[in-house]
């Protein structure tokens, strides 16, 4: 097994985009900027979630459904794929950096 993530590729940006919206479907309005998930890296995700406001339960919850998104978000991109990956990999974080920054206003 290769761990890509950072080394090919850089999967923030995917996984920032299925954290937010788990976080909007969950409720959560504490967490709900891609400068929130970076401030979750400070210290340890879940203490940070904690502080956040978040109990075991809702975390539990955000976790999950995040877990979820960011897989499909990985399978559209396995799906996407040519030559090297970039071209789907971009394709990709587009989607889901216009996904994250929620209903235009």
């Amino acid at each position: 097994m290769f761990d890509f993530d950072g080394t090919v590729v850089d999967s923030l940006e995917t996984y920032t985009g299925a954290l937010l919206e788990a976080c909007r479907y969950c409720g959560v309005a504490a967490i709900s900027t891609p400068r929130d998930v970076l401030a979750l890296f400070a210290g340890n995700v879940f203490e940070g979630m904690r502080q956040a406001g978040l109990d075991d339960e809702t975390i539990a919850a955000v976790n999950g459904r995040s877990a979820g998104s960011y897989l499909e978000a990985l399978a559209r991109l396995r799906a996407a794929t040519t030559g090297d990956g970039s071209a789907g990999y971009l394709a990709v974080t587009r989607r889901w950096r216009l996904r994250s920054r929620g209903p235009r206003r």
